[in-house]
């Protein structure tokens, strides 16, 4: 049970790494449209905070892998928050992706 906490803890920092390399690249694409929605500037711009996302889970990850008997209950339960984690992660992500590409949002400045 313990290489499953952090196998699932790893995979969500390496989702979490994806994301802000993802972010950093996408953002240079965006700089030169007018109106870009609230959200996707939310998400994207500061996206320093992608990094964060994974200390909980790997601060818990050990804490849970220091004990002596693991149940299955709270494996499960750990990796099920991770997965959660990790599909907001990914929706928010890919919302904030998307949005710039409705027809509203099409002004370019030609920067």
């Amino acid at each position: 049970m313990k290489i499953l906490i952090w196998l699932v803890a790893l995979v969500f920092a390496a989702l979490c790494v994806v994301c802000w390399v993802a972010a950093s690249k996408i953002t240079p694409l965006l700089d030169g449209y007018l109106n870009l929605p609230a959200f996707t500037v939310l998400v994207l711009y500061p996206h320093g905070w992608i990094l964060f996302c994974p200390l909980p889970g790997l601060i818990y990850a050990a804490r849970l892998s220091g004990r002596q008997e693991l149940s299955r209950r709270p494996t499960f339960i750990f990796a099920g928050a991770i997965v959660l984690a990790g599909v907001l992660l990914v929706g928010a992500f890919g919302t904030a992706c998307v949005l710039p590409l409705l027809p509203r949002c099409m002004e370019y400045s030609g920067r």
